[in-house]
């Protein structure tokens, strides 16, 4: 496998990459290319991460997808106390099926520095295959990232969230103690009130 540090939304050619399938690899039909442009295809899959997460999230197919740091329902959140300094995602995927499945592509659907698959490779039975997200933050706050995965003949590939927190130790002293709640506001609370009866100002 190479893999090339490039901009989100450059065009570039991919090598011809056809070559005969190993003998130790059972023969497959050939998988068929990404010809969705990058900018509709994230476009498609965010709408549709928003409408079925719980769908897109999940493993399919009998390729697991499992990272390092940990994911937490299909979110993999990090905090970078240092700034410029390289932080590793790395993906482990596995397929577990019966049969052999060829990851075509994978990318990320925000504009930012990443990796891009540039020849395709089977992912047998058992064999783990290492797909890495390097961050180099030089600024302060959250950095998200969606990550899409294609396998073929798969045809609902899955999605991975991402997110980075590069914050100062005194935001991290002043953070939450909790998770926010958002319906919090919504909950009945008894109002005590004091009425003075006074002067109106003139």
């Amino acid at each position: 496998m190479r893999v090339y540090y490039c901009d989100q939304w450059k065009s570039f050619t991919q090598p011809n990459t056809s070559t005969s399938a190993p003998e130790s690899v059972p023969a497959s039909s050939s998988p068929k290319p990404v010809l969705t442009p990058k900018r509709k295809l994230a476009s498609e899959v965010l709408n549709k991460l928003r409408v079925k997460r719980a769908e897109l999230i999940k493993d399919k197919g009998g390729v697991e997808i499992t990272s390092d740091p940990k994911a937490t329902k299909g979110k993999v959140k990090f905090v970078i106390k240092e700034q410029g300094k390289l932080f590793v995602v790395k993906f482990h995927i596995v397929n577990r099926g019966e049969s052999c499945v060829y990851f075509t592509y994978y990318t990320a659907l925000h504009k930012m520095r990443c990796f891009t698959l540039v020849d395709k490779r089977r992912v047998r039975k058992i064999l783990a295959y290492v797909v890495e997200v390097h961050y180099q933050v030089h600024h302060h706050g959250h950095f998200p990232a969606n990550m899409y995965f294609e396998f073929c003949p798969e045809a609902d590939p899955p999605v991975r969230e991402l997110e980075a927190v590069v914050q100062t130790g005194l935001a991290e002293t002043l953070g939450p103690e909790s998770p926010y709640d958002p319906k919090q506001n919504r909950r009945l609370r008894p109002e005590n009130r004091i009425v003075e009866v006074g002067v109106p100002p003139e």
